[in-house]
Protein backbone atom coordinates (compact mmCIF):
# COMPACT_ATOMS: atom_id res chain seq x y z
CA UNK A 1 0.00 0.00 0.00
CA UNK A 2 2.83 2.50 0.96
CA UNK A 3 4.74 1.96 -2.46
CA UNK A 4 1.83 2.84 -4.29
CA UNK A 5 0.11 5.31 -2.31
CA UNK A 6 2.85 7.39 -2.58
CA UNK A 7 3.05 7.63 -6.25
CA UNK A 8 0.03 9.47 -5.84
CA UNK A 9 1.67 11.32 -3.20
CA UNK A 10 -1.10 10.07 -0.69
CA UNK A 11 1.56 9.49 2.11
CA UNK A 12 3.55 11.94 4.57
CA UNK A 13 6.94 12.62 4.56
CA UNK A 14 6.31 14.04 8.27
CA UNK A 15 4.18 11.54 10.25
CA UNK A 16 0.57 11.73 10.60
CA UNK A 17 -1.76 14.10 11.78
CA UNK A 18 -4.83 14.40 11.09
CA UNK A 19 -6.98 17.67 10.91
CA UNK A 20 -3.65 19.67 10.97
CA UNK A 21 -2.99 22.54 8.82
CA UNK A 22 0.49 20.69 7.66
CA UNK A 23 -1.43 17.50 7.21
CA UNK A 24 0.16 15.93 3.99
CA UNK A 25 -0.29 12.19 4.29
CA UNK A 26 -1.15 8.82 5.84
CA UNK A 27 0.71 6.48 7.10
CA UNK A 28 -0.24 2.74 6.95
CA UNK A 29 -0.02 0.31 9.63
CA UNK A 30 -1.11 -3.24 10.15
CA UNK A 31 -3.40 -4.44 12.87
CA UNK A 32 -6.20 -6.86 13.93
CA UNK A 33 -9.44 -5.74 15.37
CA UNK A 34 -12.45 -7.81 16.40
CA UNK A 35 -15.99 -6.98 18.03
CA UNK A 36 -18.65 -9.37 18.91
CA UNK A 37 -21.94 -8.12 18.53
CA UNK A 38 -25.61 -9.23 19.82
CA UNK A 39 -28.68 -8.68 20.67
CA UNK A 40 -29.49 -6.30 23.65
CA UNK A 41 -31.89 -8.68 24.56
CA UNK A 42 -29.92 -11.51 24.56
CA UNK A 43 -26.67 -9.92 25.75
CA UNK A 44 -28.69 -9.15 29.10
CA UNK A 45 -30.46 -12.78 29.17
CA UNK A 46 -26.85 -14.19 29.25
CA UNK A 47 -25.11 -11.67 31.83
CA UNK A 48 -22.44 -10.76 28.85
CA UNK A 49 -20.79 -7.55 29.42
CA UNK A 50 -21.54 -4.65 27.48
CA UNK A 51 -19.31 -2.08 26.23
CA UNK A 52 -21.51 0.11 24.01
CA UNK A 53 -25.21 0.19 22.45
CA UNK A 54 -25.55 0.41 18.52
CA UNK A 55 -27.97 3.32 18.10
CA UNK A 56 -28.16 3.45 14.71
CA UNK A 57 -25.64 3.08 11.64
CA UNK A 58 -26.29 4.73 7.60
CA UNK A 59 -24.69 3.69 4.55
CA UNK A 60 -24.21 5.51 1.55
CA UNK A 61 -21.92 5.56 -1.65
CA UNK A 62 -21.07 8.71 -3.36
CA UNK A 63 -22.25 8.07 -6.61
CA UNK A 64 -20.82 10.37 -9.61
CA UNK A 65 -17.41 11.61 -9.01
CA UNK A 66 -14.20 12.38 -10.61
CA UNK A 67 -12.09 9.60 -9.42
CA UNK A 68 -12.57 6.25 -6.65
CA UNK A 69 -9.92 8.57 -4.46
CA UNK A 70 -11.28 11.36 -4.57
CA UNK A 71 -14.22 11.79 -1.39
CA UNK A 72 -17.23 13.72 -2.17
CA UNK A 73 -19.18 15.38 0.59
CA UNK A 74 -22.79 14.98 -0.55
CA UNK A 75 -22.13 11.44 -0.56
CA UNK A 76 -20.97 11.58 3.27
CA UNK A 77 -24.11 13.49 4.14
CA UNK A 78 -26.12 11.06 2.75
CA UNK A 79 -24.73 8.11 5.01
CA UNK A 80 -24.94 10.51 8.20
CA UNK A 81 -28.96 11.71 7.05
CA UNK A 82 -29.82 7.61 6.50
CA UNK A 83 -28.10 7.22 10.24
CA UNK A 84 -30.43 9.89 12.39
CA UNK A 85 -33.70 9.59 10.32
CA UNK A 86 -33.68 5.98 10.07
CA UNK A 87 -32.96 5.52 13.95
CA UNK A 88 -34.62 8.46 15.14
CA UNK A 89 -31.73 9.74 16.93
CA UNK A 90 -31.43 13.70 17.56
CA UNK A 91 -28.42 15.32 16.20
CA UNK A 92 -27.85 17.39 19.34
CA UNK A 93 -27.56 13.94 21.53
CA UNK A 94 -24.03 13.80 20.14
CA UNK A 95 -21.33 14.60 22.25
CA UNK A 96 -17.93 13.46 20.52
CA UNK A 97 -17.40 12.08 17.26
CA UNK A 98 -14.58 9.73 16.25
CA UNK A 99 -13.06 10.86 12.71
CA UNK A 100 -12.02 8.88 9.80
CA UNK A 101 -9.06 11.23 9.56
CA UNK A 102 -6.69 10.00 7.17
CA UNK A 103 -4.32 13.09 7.64
CA UNK A 104 -4.72 13.72 3.69
CA UNK A 105 -5.17 17.16 3.08
CA UNK A 106 -8.29 16.74 0.66
CA UNK A 107 -9.84 13.61 2.54
CA UNK A 108 -9.79 15.15 6.20
CA UNK A 109 -11.09 18.93 4.65
CA UNK A 110 -13.67 16.81 2.65
CA UNK A 111 -14.95 15.38 6.51
CA UNK A 112 -14.92 18.42 8.08
CA UNK A 113 -17.08 19.87 5.37
CA UNK A 114 -19.64 17.13 5.70
CA UNK A 115 -19.71 16.98 9.39
CA UNK A 116 -20.20 20.83 9.22
CA UNK A 117 -23.13 20.92 6.84
CA UNK A 118 -24.78 18.18 8.82
CA UNK A 119 -24.46 19.29 12.45
CA UNK A 120 -23.93 23.36 11.67
CA UNK A 121 -28.02 23.54 12.61
CA UNK A 122 -28.62 20.83 15.00
CA UNK A 123 -25.71 21.21 17.58
CA UNK A 124 -25.80 24.58 20.35
CA UNK A 125 -22.19 23.66 20.60
CA UNK A 126 -18.69 22.25 19.28
CA UNK A 127 -18.19 18.75 19.02
CA UNK A 128 -14.65 17.72 19.88
CA UNK A 129 -13.22 15.36 16.82
CA UNK A 130 -11.17 12.83 16.97
CA UNK A 131 -8.79 10.28 14.69
CA UNK A 132 -7.45 7.48 15.68
CA UNK A 133 -5.22 7.15 13.01
CA UNK A 134 -2.99 9.89 14.26
CA UNK A 135 -2.12 7.73 16.91
CA UNK A 136 -1.87 4.03 15.39
CA UNK A 137 -1.48 5.02 11.72
CA UNK A 138 -4.39 3.51 8.94
CA UNK A 139 -4.69 0.04 9.07
CA UNK A 140 -6.14 -1.14 6.29
CA UNK A 141 -9.78 -3.17 6.70
CA UNK A 142 -9.33 -3.15 10.49
CA UNK A 143 -9.43 1.00 10.81
CA UNK A 144 -12.88 0.61 11.44
CA UNK A 145 -13.63 -1.63 13.61
CA UNK A 146 -10.36 -0.15 16.17
CA UNK A 147 -12.40 2.67 16.20
CA UNK A 148 -15.11 0.90 17.32
CA UNK A 149 -12.95 -0.22 19.88
CA UNK A 150 -11.88 2.88 20.69
CA UNK A 151 -15.15 4.51 21.50
CA UNK A 152 -16.13 1.73 23.63
CA UNK A 153 -13.10 3.05 25.76
CA UNK A 154 -14.00 6.44 25.91
CA UNK A 155 -17.37 5.36 27.09
CA UNK A 156 -16.32 3.50 29.61
CA UNK A 157 -13.52 5.56 30.60
CA UNK A 158 -15.86 9.07 30.68
CA UNK A 159 -13.35 10.75 28.69
CA UNK A 160 -12.03 11.74 25.07
CA UNK A 161 -8.88 12.18 24.06
CA UNK A 162 -7.03 14.96 22.84
CA UNK A 163 -5.56 14.87 18.80
CA UNK A 164 -1.82 13.47 18.78
CA UNK A 165 0.55 14.80 16.75
CA UNK A 166 -2.02 18.32 16.45
CA UNK A 167 -0.45 21.09 16.65
CA UNK A 168 -2.54 24.02 14.22
CA UNK A 169 -5.91 23.64 12.78
CA UNK A 170 -6.23 23.58 9.55
CA UNK A 171 -8.37 25.93 7.67
CA UNK A 172 -11.43 23.08 6.74
CA UNK A 173 -11.32 23.29 10.89
CA UNK A 174 -11.25 27.06 11.44
CA UNK A 175 -14.47 27.50 8.60
CA UNK A 176 -15.94 24.42 11.32
CA UNK A 177 -15.50 26.43 14.18
CA UNK A 178 -18.75 26.67 15.80
CA UNK A 179 -19.72 23.40 15.08
CA UNK A 180 -16.25 21.36 15.30
CA UNK A 181 -13.56 21.33 17.70
CA UNK A 182 -10.15 19.11 17.38
CA UNK A 183 -9.53 18.86 21.38
CA UNK A 184 -5.44 19.42 22.66
CA UNK A 185 -6.57 18.10 25.83
CA UNK A 186 -8.27 14.73 27.12
CA UNK A 187 -12.42 15.21 27.72
CA UNK A 188 -14.70 14.96 30.30
CA UNK A 189 -17.39 12.84 29.37
CA UNK A 190 -21.18 13.05 30.70
CA UNK A 191 -21.66 10.64 33.07
CA UNK A 192 -23.50 7.36 31.89
CA UNK A 193 -24.83 9.72 28.96
CA UNK A 194 -24.44 10.46 25.79
CA UNK A 195 -23.76 9.04 22.01
CA UNK A 196 -20.60 9.23 20.37
CA UNK A 197 -20.85 8.87 16.09
CA UNK A 198 -18.25 7.16 14.30
CA UNK A 199 -17.02 7.80 10.45
CA UNK A 200 -15.57 5.50 7.99
CA UNK A 201 -15.35 6.80 4.57
CA UNK A 202 -13.01 4.70 2.34
CA UNK A 203 -11.37 4.38 -1.45
CA UNK A 204 -14.51 3.87 -3.90
CA UNK A 205 -16.87 6.44 -2.15
CA UNK A 206 -18.06 4.11 0.54
CA UNK A 207 -19.36 6.03 3.16
CA UNK A 208 -20.30 4.56 6.96
CA UNK A 209 -21.55 6.73 10.10
CA UNK A 210 -22.41 4.74 13.35
CA UNK A 211 -23.90 5.87 16.36
CA UNK A 212 -22.82 4.04 19.60
CA UNK A 213 -23.98 4.98 22.85
CA UNK A 214 -23.48 4.24 26.72
CA UNK A 215 -25.03 1.16 28.09
CA UNK A 216 -26.78 1.57 31.32
CA UNK A 217 -27.99 -1.58 32.96
CA UNK A 218 -30.50 0.61 34.95
CA UNK A 219 -32.82 1.84 31.90
CA UNK A 220 -32.06 -0.87 29.45
CA UNK A 221 -33.46 -0.42 26.25
CA UNK A 222 -33.99 -4.09 25.83
CA UNK A 223 -37.17 -3.25 23.47
CA UNK A 224 -34.40 -2.21 20.95
CA UNK A 225 -34.57 1.20 18.71
CA UNK A 226 -37.02 1.41 16.46
CA UNK A 227 -36.27 2.04 12.68
CA UNK A 228 -38.87 3.31 9.97
CA UNK A 229 -40.24 0.05 8.72
CA UNK A 230 -43.71 0.15 7.17
CA UNK A 231 -46.54 -2.44 7.83
CA UNK A 232 -45.27 -5.83 6.43
CA UNK A 233 -46.05 -9.36 5.97
CA UNK A 234 -43.69 -11.78 5.42
CA UNK A 235 -44.75 -12.49 1.99
CA UNK A 236 -44.22 -8.53 1.37
CA UNK A 237 -40.86 -8.94 2.57
CA UNK A 238 -39.55 -11.87 0.59
CA UNK A 239 -36.35 -11.37 -1.18
CA UNK A 240 -37.22 -12.06 -5.08
CA UNK A 241 -34.80 -11.88 -8.59
CA UNK A 242 -36.08 -8.97 -11.06
CA UNK A 243 -33.41 -8.84 -13.43
CA UNK A 244 -29.92 -11.19 -13.91
CA UNK A 245 -27.35 -10.38 -16.79
CA UNK A 246 -23.80 -13.04 -16.75
CA UNK A 247 -20.92 -12.73 -18.73
CA UNK A 248 -18.56 -15.70 -19.81
CA UNK A 249 -15.40 -15.67 -21.95
CA UNK A 250 -15.82 -16.58 -26.39
CA UNK A 251 -14.13 -19.85 -26.93
CA UNK A 252 -12.40 -19.81 -23.66
CA UNK A 253 -11.76 -20.34 -20.33
CA UNK A 254 -10.64 -16.97 -19.53
CA UNK A 255 -11.98 -13.56 -20.84
CA UNK A 256 -9.78 -12.31 -23.41
CA UNK A 257 -7.73 -8.88 -21.62
CA UNK A 258 -8.11 -6.82 -24.52
CA UNK A 259 -11.46 -7.22 -24.92
CA UNK A 260 -13.37 -6.72 -21.98
CA UNK A 261 -13.67 -2.87 -22.56
CA UNK A 262 -15.74 -0.52 -20.16
CA UNK A 263 -18.62 1.36 -22.58
CA UNK A 264 -17.26 4.39 -24.46
CA UNK A 265 -20.11 6.08 -22.89
CA UNK A 266 -18.65 6.05 -19.67
CA UNK A 267 -15.28 8.87 -19.39
CA UNK A 268 -12.29 7.00 -17.76
CA UNK A 269 -9.14 8.95 -17.87
CA UNK A 270 -6.88 6.65 -20.55
CA UNK A 271 -4.27 5.77 -18.38
CA UNK A 272 -6.57 4.51 -15.76
CA UNK A 273 -8.34 2.54 -18.03
CA UNK A 274 -4.98 0.97 -19.27
CA UNK A 275 -4.25 0.04 -15.27
CA UNK A 276 -7.58 -0.59 -14.03
CA UNK A 277 -8.00 -4.89 -12.88
CA UNK A 278 -10.62 -6.57 -14.97
CA UNK A 279 -13.03 -7.43 -12.69
CA UNK A 280 -13.83 -3.32 -11.85
CA UNK A 281 -14.48 -3.41 -15.82
CA UNK A 282 -16.50 -6.48 -15.56
CA UNK A 283 -18.30 -5.00 -12.47
CA UNK A 284 -19.05 -1.88 -14.54
CA UNK A 285 -20.37 -4.23 -17.81
CA UNK A 286 -22.72 -6.50 -15.37
CA UNK A 287 -24.02 -3.82 -13.24
CA UNK A 288 -25.02 -1.52 -16.21
CA UNK A 289 -26.70 -4.61 -18.19
CA UNK A 290 -28.77 -5.55 -14.77
CA UNK A 291 -30.13 -2.11 -14.11
CA UNK A 292 -31.20 -1.87 -18.35
CA UNK A 293 -33.26 -4.17 -17.42
CA UNK A 294 -35.10 -1.98 -14.62
CA UNK A 295 -38.37 -0.57 -15.86
CA UNK A 296 -38.05 3.52 -15.45
CA UNK A 297 -34.84 3.30 -13.66
CA UNK A 298 -34.81 6.88 -12.55
CA UNK A 299 -33.06 9.04 -9.97
CA UNK A 300 -34.76 8.39 -7.14
CA UNK A 301 -34.30 4.52 -7.02
CA UNK A 302 -30.71 5.43 -8.45
CA UNK A 303 -30.43 6.99 -4.97
CA UNK A 304 -31.73 3.84 -3.51
CA UNK A 305 -29.99 1.04 -5.41
CA UNK A 306 -27.26 -0.97 -3.24
CA UNK A 307 -24.41 -2.81 -5.11
CA UNK A 308 -22.46 -5.72 -3.86
CA UNK A 309 -20.08 -7.69 -4.85
CA UNK A 310 -18.65 -11.26 -3.75
CA UNK A 311 -15.30 -11.85 -5.09
CA UNK A 312 -12.36 -13.53 -3.32
CA UNK A 313 -8.74 -13.40 -3.33
CA UNK A 314 -6.19 -10.90 -5.21
CA UNK A 315 -7.27 -9.29 -8.06
CA UNK A 316 -4.97 -9.94 -11.20
CA UNK A 317 -4.05 -6.19 -11.04
CA UNK A 318 -3.18 -6.82 -7.16
CA UNK A 319 -0.95 -10.19 -8.02
CA UNK A 320 1.03 -8.23 -10.98
CA UNK A 321 1.86 -5.24 -8.46
CA UNK A 322 3.37 -7.87 -5.93
CA UNK A 323 4.75 -9.34 -7.79
CA UNK A 324 7.08 -6.96 -9.32
CA UNK A 325 8.02 -5.38 -5.88
CA UNK A 326 8.25 -8.92 -4.50
CA UNK A 327 10.62 -10.64 -7.20
CA UNK A 328 14.31 -9.86 -6.52
CA UNK A 329 13.84 -10.94 -2.83
CA UNK A 330 12.08 -14.32 -4.57
CA UNK A 331 14.69 -14.80 -7.09
CA UNK A 332 17.00 -14.67 -3.90
CA UNK A 333 15.19 -17.46 -2.85
CA UNK A 334 15.32 -19.44 -5.70
CA UNK A 335 19.00 -19.50 -6.61
CA UNK A 336 20.14 -22.59 -7.48
CA UNK A 337 16.73 -23.56 -8.62
CA UNK A 338 17.24 -22.88 -12.55
CA UNK A 339 13.12 -24.51 -13.52
CA UNK A 340 11.38 -22.22 -11.02
CA UNK A 341 13.69 -19.37 -11.60
CA UNK A 342 12.74 -19.38 -15.66
CA UNK A 343 8.89 -19.41 -14.46
CA UNK A 344 9.59 -16.60 -12.64
CA UNK A 345 11.12 -14.27 -15.08
CA UNK A 346 8.25 -15.73 -17.32
CA UNK A 347 5.46 -14.82 -14.94
CA UNK A 348 7.36 -11.60 -14.51
CA UNK A 349 8.15 -10.69 -18.23
CA UNK A 350 4.13 -10.39 -18.51
CA UNK A 351 3.42 -8.55 -15.62
CA UNK A 352 2.85 -4.37 -16.05
CA UNK A 353 4.83 -1.96 -13.97
CA UNK A 354 2.77 0.33 -11.41
CA UNK A 355 1.71 3.67 -11.80
CA UNK A 356 -0.36 6.69 -10.08
CA UNK A 357 -3.41 4.88 -10.53
CA UNK A 358 -2.34 0.99 -9.72
CA UNK A 359 -3.17 1.45 -6.28
CA UNK A 360 -7.25 2.12 -7.11
CA UNK A 361 -7.18 0.06 -10.08
CA UNK A 362 -6.35 -3.02 -7.79
CA UNK A 363 -7.83 -3.05 -4.86
CA UNK A 364 -10.80 -5.50 -4.80
CA UNK A 365 -13.18 -3.12 -2.99
CA UNK A 366 -12.79 -0.32 -6.10
CA UNK A 367 -14.39 -2.83 -7.80
CA UNK A 368 -17.79 -1.83 -6.77
CA UNK A 369 -17.27 1.94 -6.12
CA UNK A 370 -16.02 2.08 -9.38
CA UNK A 371 -19.48 0.38 -11.08
CA UNK A 372 -21.42 3.19 -8.34
CA UNK A 373 -19.38 6.03 -8.97
CA UNK A 374 -19.94 5.46 -13.07
CA UNK A 375 -23.64 4.42 -12.50
CA UNK A 376 -24.36 6.99 -10.23
CA UNK A 377 -25.74 4.86 -7.59
CA UNK A 378 -26.25 6.05 -3.98
CA UNK A 379 -26.85 2.83 -2.14
CA UNK A 380 -23.91 1.64 -0.11
CA UNK A 381 -21.38 -0.56 -1.85
CA UNK A 382 -19.36 -2.84 -0.66
CA UNK A 383 -17.33 -6.51 -1.76
CA UNK A 384 -17.45 -9.42 0.06
CA UNK A 385 -14.53 -12.15 0.14
CA UNK A 386 -15.87 -15.43 2.28
CA UNK A 387 -14.00 -17.88 -0.21
CA UNK A 388 -16.16 -20.25 -1.54
CA UNK A 389 -19.83 -19.00 -0.03
CA UNK A 390 -18.90 -15.63 -0.79
CA UNK A 391 -22.12 -15.34 -3.18
CA UNK A 392 -24.59 -16.93 0.01
CA UNK A 393 -22.87 -14.08 2.26
CA UNK A 394 -23.45 -11.07 -0.24
CA UNK A 395 -27.27 -12.80 -0.65
CA UNK A 396 -27.29 -12.43 3.36
CA UNK A 397 -26.13 -8.97 3.35
CA UNK A 398 -28.49 -7.86 0.74
CA UNK A 399 -31.23 -9.09 2.96
CA UNK A 400 -29.98 -6.75 5.76
CA UNK A 401 -29.70 -4.15 3.73
CA UNK A 402 -33.16 -4.45 2.30
CA UNK A 403 -34.69 -4.88 5.79
CA UNK A 404 -33.12 -2.36 7.47
CA UNK A 405 -35.95 0.59 7.36
CA UNK A 406 -37.32 2.92 4.78
CA UNK A 407 -35.18 5.26 5.10
CA UNK A 408 -32.13 3.52 5.44
CA UNK A 409 -31.20 4.48 1.61
CA UNK A 410 -31.91 0.78 -0.01
CA UNK A 411 -34.85 -0.18 -2.22
CA UNK A 412 -33.02 -2.63 -4.66
CA UNK A 413 -29.42 -4.44 -4.30
CA UNK A 414 -27.56 -5.54 -7.82
CA UNK A 415 -25.67 -8.59 -5.85
CA UNK A 416 -22.18 -9.26 -8.48
CA UNK A 417 -20.20 -12.64 -8.38
CA UNK A 418 -16.72 -11.94 -10.26
CA UNK A 419 -14.22 -14.60 -10.64
CA UNK A 420 -11.14 -13.74 -12.81
CA UNK A 421 -8.95 -16.22 -10.67
CA UNK A 422 -7.34 -17.67 -13.58
CA UNK A 423 -4.31 -15.34 -14.21
CA UNK A 424 -1.56 -15.19 -16.49
CA UNK A 425 1.09 -14.17 -13.64
CA UNK A 426 -0.29 -17.27 -11.42
CA UNK A 427 -0.47 -19.66 -14.74
CA UNK A 428 3.63 -18.57 -15.54
CA UNK A 429 5.32 -19.15 -12.22
CA UNK A 430 2.43 -21.90 -10.64
CA UNK A 431 2.12 -25.48 -11.99
CA UNK A 432 -1.74 -26.00 -11.38
CA UNK A 433 -1.56 -29.84 -12.92
CA UNK A 434 -3.28 -28.88 -15.97
CA UNK A 435 -6.98 -27.76 -14.20
CA UNK A 436 -7.42 -23.87 -14.72
CA UNK A 437 -10.56 -22.46 -13.55
CA UNK A 438 -13.12 -20.52 -15.80
CA UNK A 439 -13.90 -17.40 -15.55
CA UNK A 440 -17.39 -15.66 -15.17
CA UNK A 441 -19.33 -12.20 -14.16
CA UNK A 442 -22.56 -11.95 -13.36
CA UNK A 443 -25.06 -9.79 -11.67
CA UNK A 444 -28.70 -10.07 -10.50
CA UNK A 445 -31.32 -7.38 -9.38
CA UNK A 446 -32.77 -8.20 -5.87
CA UNK A 447 -35.58 -6.02 -4.17
CA UNK A 448 -38.52 -7.16 -1.74
CA UNK A 449 -42.09 -8.49 -3.16
CA UNK A 450 -43.69 -5.42 -2.19
CA UNK A 451 -41.30 -2.93 -3.88
CA UNK A 452 -41.84 -5.29 -7.03
CA UNK A 453 -45.34 -4.83 -6.97
CA UNK A 454 -45.18 -1.05 -6.33
CA UNK A 455 -42.95 -0.30 -8.82
CA UNK A 456 -44.38 -3.07 -11.51
CA UNK A 457 -41.50 -5.33 -12.17
CA UNK A 458 -41.41 -8.68 -13.24
CA UNK A 459 -40.36 -11.56 -10.60
CA UNK A 460 -38.29 -13.86 -12.42
CA UNK A 461 -37.55 -15.76 -8.80
CA UNK A 462 -37.66 -15.72 -5.31
CA UNK A 463 -33.42 -16.18 -3.72
CA UNK A 464 -34.52 -18.71 -1.24
CA UNK A 465 -34.68 -21.11 -4.76
CA UNK A 466 -31.03 -19.70 -5.77
CA UNK A 467 -29.69 -21.77 -2.48
CA UNK A 468 -32.48 -24.03 -1.95
CA UNK A 469 -33.86 -25.37 -5.69
CA UNK A 470 -35.49 -28.19 -4.24
CA UNK A 471 -38.02 -26.57 -2.12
Amino acid sequence: NSCLFSQFRGTTSTGCRPFDANADGVVFSEGAALVTLRRLQDAEQFNLPISAIIAGAGLSSDGKSPSANVPQSKGQLLSLERCYANYGIDPASIIAIEGHGTSTPVGDSTELVSLRSFFAEKHASSIPVHSLKGLLGHAGWAAGTASVIAVCEYLRNGLFPAQAAFRQPSTALLESSGTLTVPTHPITLPPHKGRIAIDGFGFGGANAHVVLEHYDAHKSKSKSTKISHSTTTPVDSELVIVAYHAELPTGSIRFERDQVKTPKKFIILPQLADDMDISQSLAIIVTEKVLQQIPQFDDALRRETSLLLAMSGKTERGVEATFRIMTERMRRGLLGNELLLGRLDAAYSTARPSGAYTLQCMMPNVASGRAALLLNLNGPNFVVDAGADSLQAVFTAAALLLGSGDKAGTKMVVVADIDTQSSHIANSAVDNGGLPASEFAAAYAVTTRRFAQLRGLRVICPVDQVFHPNE
